[in-house]
């Protein structure tokens, strides 16, 4: 294949933490900084789901589409809580907190 082709692919994907994401549109945006941890629950399933994320809608869209295999099985999702943090490294040990204690027993600590 000609240089061309590569560097045209190049452009068109961003590899972040080992995957393919397609960059943003031009005059869109994404805060940067800004995560949220979340707790989603799948009525047909009777289970839990806890995650973190830079964009929470896109994120219920995509578990909700089944674009996670994670989740797939447990479609639909409902986010029941969520909390914004400060940061990737705060979401992640805000996540492996919620995750050690247990998603539901979590809920029920904080009155839910």
């Amino acid at each position: 294949m000609q240089l061309s082709w590569y560097i045209a692919k190049a452009a068109q994907e961003v590899h972040i933490w080992g995957r393919v994401v397609v960059p943003l549109k031009a005059g869109s945006s994404l805060k940067l900084g800004k995560m949220y941890v979340y707790i989603l629950y799948s009525g047909s399933l009777n289970r839990y789901y806890v995650g973190q994320t830079a964009d929470i809608k896109a994120r219920l869209i995509r578990h909700n589409r089944g674009l996670v295999s994670f989740t797939k099985r447990g479609v639909p999702w409902d986010r029941v809580w969520m909390k914004k943090v400060e940061n990737r490294s705060e979401a992640v040990l805000f996540e492996r907190r919620i995750k050690g204690r247990g998603a539901k027993r979590y809920l029920q600590d904080i009155g839910m």
